[in-house]
């Protein structure tokens, strides 16, 4: 992506740039047959049209980041990392309600996960008494079988 942008600003000086030189990694195989000819020259419209969508979809999955941009910047910039982190872990779980490690909130976890998995298992095979008699029925992701005992 930055190789196609930096091409692109370097092109946009110049009155009829070579466009052999594009990177052409950046091109997804849909937009290939819209920016290349069938002599393989690639349209220069066409390219900066990919390249730019290309751009405004990195920036919307931030997969780009725009230095001291309010809105495009990388958010993880303002985060507290090492020591100043360390100094104010105490204060920030206490004011989010969280204990100062992990290892009761990673427990309850592990409860509530087997809890979960324990009703499941307890749901398989399902065993309903009827008009005709005793049935089981197996549930299966896709399938329903049912048989009579």
């Amino acid at each position: 992506m930055l190789a196609a942008l930096t091409f692109l600003t370097t092109s946009f000086t110049q009155r009829r740039p070579v466009m052999d030189q594009a990177p052409l990694e950046v091109l997804p195989r849909a937009w290939r047959r819209v920016v290349m000819d069938t002599h393989k020259q690639v349209d220069r419209q066409a390219y900066t049209v990919c390249v730019t969508e290309r751009l405004q979809e990195s920036l919307r999955r931030r997969d780009v980041f725009v230095p001291r941009s309010e809105r495009w910047g990388d958010p993880r910039v303002k985060l507290l990392q090492g020591a100043q982190w360390e100094a104010m872990r105490p204060q920030v779980c206490r004011a989010l309600g969280h204990p100062d490690t992990a290892e009761p909130a990673l427990q309850a976890l592990t409860q509530q996960l087997n809890a979960a998995y324990q009703r499941t298992v307890a749901n398989f095979p399902i065993k309903c008494r009827g008009a005709g008699g005793t049935r089981e029925r197996t549930r299966h992701a896709d399938t329903h079988r049912t048989r009579q005992t």
